[in-house]
């Protein structure tokens, strides 16, 4: 992972600005899970490029420009959308190793939904190698 986009990522997830949710990346307002504080720093590098998308069912989407007036819809499945990962240089769900001080790889994903708060993620973030996530 890019270590600039890693710093960012635990000093966001650390901020306080972000009620935490688990299932789905985005919900209303500010509720966001550990992925999808990194798809609002995506969004944030690239404010005139890159937003959320409200869906008439209610959830959202990333819309991304190609740079040529055309934007480009990516669901929300739980993991990183493509463009969020290939920008982070990291994989679709990064995965913390030795969590709990046991020899155990868990994506971020499954940290966040099994009630790991985002203090506890970004602790053990920090404690990773960004070439590594």
């Amino acid at each position: 992972m890019n270590p600039y986009v890693k710093e960012e990522w635990v000093k966001q997830l650390k901020s306080g600005n972000f009620v935490q949710i688990e299932g789905s990346l985005r919900g209303e307002n500010n509720q966001r899970c550990a992925l999808g504080v990194m798809v609002d720093i995506f969004i944030q590098y690239h404010p005139d490029a890159a937003g959320w998308h409200k869906k008439e069912d209610g959830g959202y989407e990333l819309i991304v420009s190609n740079g040529l007036g055309e934007w480009t819809h990516h669901e929300l499945p739980g993991d990183l959308p493509k463009p969020v990962s290939e920008w982070a240089d990291c994989q679709s769900d990064p995965c913390i190793d030795n969590v709990d001080d046991e020899w155990i790889t868990e994506p971020v994903s499954i940290l966040n939904d099994e009630g790991r708060d985002f203090d506890e993620i970004a602790a053990l973030l920090e404690d990773m190698p960004a070439e590594e996530l």
